[in-house]
């Protein structure tokens, strides 16, 4: 459950900072300019990318930059949203956690091993 936010997290904060707040997601930092990745690493699919690059000519000067802060933006309203919503501390979403048949097969060998 929390691969999700740290999925949406990584496209726009530094490895380094989620790496040091690896423990408790709800703790890393958005705000400080440092910690973001730069445009041209963030996440935005090429195709996004390959618009504003040919349409560079008939699109104003500060469209890229705002488009850029705009996702920013997006990105962190939707992990600020996730951290509010989504209760990670629950004792039954950890029990859940069985569901995932990746870690069901981990726990069954644990379990019964060969």
């Amino acid at each position: 459950m929390e691969s999700l936010p740290r999925k949406f997290t990584a496209k726009i904060i530094k490895a380094f900072v989620i790496r040091e707040h690896n423990i408790d997601l709800t703790k890393v930092p958005f705000y400080p300019a440092e910690a973001h990745l730069s445009d041209e690493l963030m996440g935005v699919r090429m195709s996004a990318r390959s618009f504003l690059a040919e349409e560079e000519d008939n699109i104003p000067i500060a469209t890229p930059s705002r488009f850029f802060m705009l996702v920013r933006k997006f990105y962190q309203a939707v992990v600020s949203k996730m951290v509010q919503e989504i209760p990670f501390k629950d004792s039954l979403k950890q029990d859940l956690r069985i569901i995932d048949p990746k870690i069901k097969r981990i726990l069954q060998l644990r379990q019964f091993p060969l």
